[in-house]
This record gives C-alpha cells, sequence and structure tokens, in this order.
C-alpha cells in the first residue's frame, strides 16, 4: 500500500492532520491502534481554550488565539461534509476563584498580558454578583471569575467521528487495530505493523501520544513524554444548569456534565468531584440526583522538562498544555500535539433498588417493577413485547437483545455501556435511521434492526 504520507495514530490530532493533508490533495493512510492503545482523544476535555495560554510567552498566546479563531470555520467544513455538528461553542469560557484575592492576583497577570499583545485580548472580570447573574446555579463559595470572551468548547467525541468519516469521505484510508512495530527507510519509508500490514510513503507523521517513546528512535529522534493520568468525571444527564465551560467543570450539548481535575503521574483523585461540587452544588431532589455517574481516566503524554500547572487534559509534546483548540491548528501545517489516553468505568455508589423479573429469559438483566403496559415491537423480525414508555436500551437488554450491532472494520459485538449516550456503543436502526437505544422510549410498532451488518468485518473500511 503506497501513499503519500502515512500517519501512525488515528486520534484527534492524527485525524486532523490527514483530514488537512487530503484537502492539499495528498493520498493519507492513516494507522490507528486497536482497542488496548492509550487514546486521550476518547478522554478529552473538549475545551477550546485560550486564557492562562501563553502568560509568559505572548507568542504562544497569539498563537492560542489564532488556532481558537479558526475552529468556527473547521467545525463548518467538518459538518458539511458529514452531516455532522461536533457541538461547537464559542460565547466565552470562565476562569472560576474562591477568592478576591486569587483573582485580582490573575488579572493583574491578564492585564500584562493583554499589554504584551497590543490590547487584544478580551475579557471582563466578574464580581460575585455579576457572575450570579450571568450563572444563576453558581455555588456561594465562588467569590468572582475571569470571563474570556475567545475561550469556547466542543463534544470531543463527535470530533473524532465527524473527523474519521471525513477523511474517509475525502479519499484517504483508514486501518483500524493496527500496531506499528517498525519503521524504516531504505528508500521511501516503510511502515511495518504486527499483524504483516506494511504501508510504503514518502512521509510519516507521528502523533502516536505515548507511542512515540517507542517508535520515535526508529525515527532517528527521543521524544522526552512520560503517562501524565487525570480524570474526567461525567455525570448523568441533566438540566440546562451552566451557560458557559470553566476549567472545572462544563455542561455538554449532549446535557451531561463533565468535570476534570488535575493532571497526576500516579493515583487518582476525589479532589475534582469536591470542588466542582463548591461550583456547582448538587442538589437533593431530582432530576440532578448523584454526581458523578462515571468516570473516564486518561494519561496524556507529558515533556519532561515542564510542570503541572493547573487543570488541563492534554499535553503537547513540544509547547506542552496544548487544549483541545489544537486540532483546528493540526489541519494545517503547524506542530501536531501528542495525547494518549486509557477509558476504566468507575460508578458513584447508589442506592438499594428492588429488583423483579418480567419475563424468563437468559439475559443477565432484571427489570425494574413496573406497571406500564406492554407493547409489541419488532427486533431484527423477531417480536417482543416491551413495557411501553420504558428506556429502548435498557427493555432490550432485559428482554435478551446482546447484540445490537457489530463494528464496521472487526465485526466485534456491541451493546449499551454508558446509557447516557456517550459512548454510541447500543446504535440501532428505526425506520431507516441509525439512533442512540439509550435516548429512545419504547413505542408500540418500533421495527429495530442491527445498524451497518453489511459492512461489518470490512477491513476495507
Amino acid at each position: 500500500m503506497e501513499a503519500d504520507y502515512a500517519v501512525i495514530g488515528g486520534g484527534v490530532v492524527g485525524l486532523s492532520v490527514a483530514w488537512g493533508l487530503l484537502r492539499r490533495g495528498k493520498r493519507v493512510t492513516v494507522l490507528d491502534g486497536d482497542d488496548g492503545s492509550f487514546r486521550a482523544s476518547r478522554g478529552n476535555f473538549g475545551l477550546v481554550w485560550v486564557q492562562s495560554k501563553g502568560m509568559k510567552q505572548p507568542r504562544y498566546a497569539s498563537w492560542s488565539q489564532q488556532s481558537a479563531a479558526a475552529w468556527a470555520g473547521f467545525a463548518a467544513e467538518l459538518e458539511d461534509g458529514t452531516g455532522r455538528s461536533v457541538g461547537l461553542q464559542q460565547n466565552g469560557g470562565y476562569d472560576l476563584h474562591f477568592s478576591e484575592e486569587t483573582l485580582y492576583a490573575t488579572v493583574a497577570q491578564y492585564d500584562a498580558l493583554k499589554d504584551k499583545l497590543g490590547g487584544n485580548y478580551p475579557y471582563e472580570v466578574l464580581g460575585r454578583n455579576a457572575l450570579s447573574r450571568e450563572e444563576p446555579h453558581i455555588g456561594p463559595k465562588v467569590a468572582g471569575a475571569i470571563l474570556h470572551h475567545q475561550d469556547g468548547h466542543a463534544n470531543p467525541l463527535r470530533l473524532l467521528v465527524s473527523l474519521a468519516e471525513d477523511v474517509r469521505r475525502l479519499g484517504g484510508t483508514v486501518l483500524n487495530g493496527k500496531t506499528v512495530t517498525e519503521v524504516s527507510k531504505p528508500d521511501a519509508f516503510k511502515v511495518q505493523c504486527s499483524d504483516g500490514t506494511t504501508v510504503t510513503a514518502a512521509k510519516v507523521v507521528l502523533s502516536a501520544g505515548l507511542g512515540a517513546m517507542e517508535l520515535g528512535p526508529k525515527l532517528g529522534f527521543k521524544a522526552p513524554v512520560r503517562p501524565q493520568r487525570g480524570q474526567v468525571l461525567i455525570t448523568e444527564k441533566l438540566p440546562k444548569m451552566i451557560n458557559r465551560p470553566s476549567l472545572i467543570a462544563r455542561q455538554v450539548d449532549e446535557a451531561a456534565f463533565r468535570s476534570a481535575p488535575p493532571m497526576r503521574r500516579s493515583g487518582w483523585t476525589t479532589a475534582s468531584r469536591s470542588r466542582a461540587c463548591r461550583v456547582w452544588p448538587p442538589r437533593p431532589s431530582p432530576p440532578t440526583r448523584r454526581w458523578p455517574a462515571r468516570s473516564w481516566c486518561a494519561a496524556g503524554a507529558r515533556c519532561a522538562s515542564c510542570r503541572p500547572t493547573g487543570c488541563r487534559s492534554t499535553r503537547k509534546a513540544r509547547t506542552c498544555r496544548a487544549p483541545i483548540s489544537s486540532p483546528a491548528t493540526a489541519a494545517s501545517p503547524w506542530p501536531r500535539p501528542m495525547r494518549c489516553s486509557c477509558p476504566t468505568g468507575w460508578k458513584a455508589p447508589r442506592p438499594p433498588l428492588i429488583w423483579r423479573c418480567s419475563v424468563k429469559t437468559d439475559s443477565p438483566f432484571l427489570e425494574l417493577a413496573d406497571d406500564a403496559p406492554r407493547v409489541r415491537v419488532w427486533f431484527d423480525g423477531q417480536p417482543l413485547d416491551l413495557p411501553a414508555g420504558a428506556n429502548l436500551a435498557a427493555a432490550l437488554l432485559a428482554a435478551g437483545v446482546q447484540v445490537f450491532r457489530h463494528t464496521a472494520v472487526s465485526g466485534a459485538p456491541r451493546a449499551p455501556f454508558c446509557m447516557m449516550g456517550a459512548c454510541y456503543e447500543c446504535l440501532v436502526e428505526i425506520g431507516g435511521r441509525v439512533q442512540q437505544a439509550c435516548m429512545l422510549e419504547v413505542e408500540e410498532g418500533m421495527k429495530i434492526a442491527r445498524p451497518f451488518e453489511a459492512e461489518a468485518g470490512d477491513e476495507t473500511l
């Protein structure tokens, strides 16, 4: 297989580089790892962030502004090509403070940076009362905030899906489940994988996160990166409560809360949950119930020469502290950030529930007691009687459906995982439209099918 560029790493950055090269008429092959690989793109916090970047390096601050400004066109072009929105919102973001002393100390630093940027650093200081008007649900312990009008956020999972789809639409080749073991250059670059796949390319782009530690020497350099652990705490879906994102928490377009603690070299922390609850106190009454509902941990590739400062969900190998704004810039000829992650399941304790089995099935899932009437639906042509108005994913699981779809590449079976609209493992086809089963209610007459069955196991995708 020959290409102009071989991109090692199929995360947000690798796909963004491939997307930009394809738009310039290049032939591109992307080599993506398997499900056991570290994947920071799936644990990314999703901020498009400007404030606090380059406090001691105005050029980096200016570069961050350029990157954030490129995001609107970048997102629009992705949506035009795929029909998918990446959930971009750029109406400002907060740097929240629990004391006026830290607030005004930071303002002094911002003022100095604003002077170095010729006044192009649009922010305003919100005291407690002003912040409460902007964010009525803010906690009483928050003293104030800095609102920077160039900040924003996007949905990192939607971004990843859109990039992969548009790279293929533009003619790129994305090979999933490939572990690169060797890179040599007898004439052109020769990239070899553990399963025997070989890609020949004129140039190679390495965007493999922590994989750079092993692959860098094969390309003639050492990558001074090391694992940097962190967590993204995700709640169940909640009513609209946060109008703008912050480094502590944000509410995504799918209505769930996300909170990110500081990155750590090892171990996990509950401090971020405490900090997030100080900013956005949970309510004892529905629909907030408990928070968080799930935690994802991420191991970021980080420079050996930099120190951890503040809450960051990604690390950049050259300049460090790279925000999610990088993909818009990575699609153009700029240095590429490198990152990686490892998802793990974690659930907050929940009160005991009384279960009963309404029908005899081989399913390990049981139904809560429910007096709802049963309605007839069909799953892959088989009739099922499910409780009307129940969550479709839960009802199918309780009825014994254990495989909702198969992956397009390997044909591996998939079933609901997060049950809150974040993982997209519960996709089903209803009336010709592919939808998330966990986001639907059971309705009489539904004709449900497993999507993409004709493509399952197609290694050419």
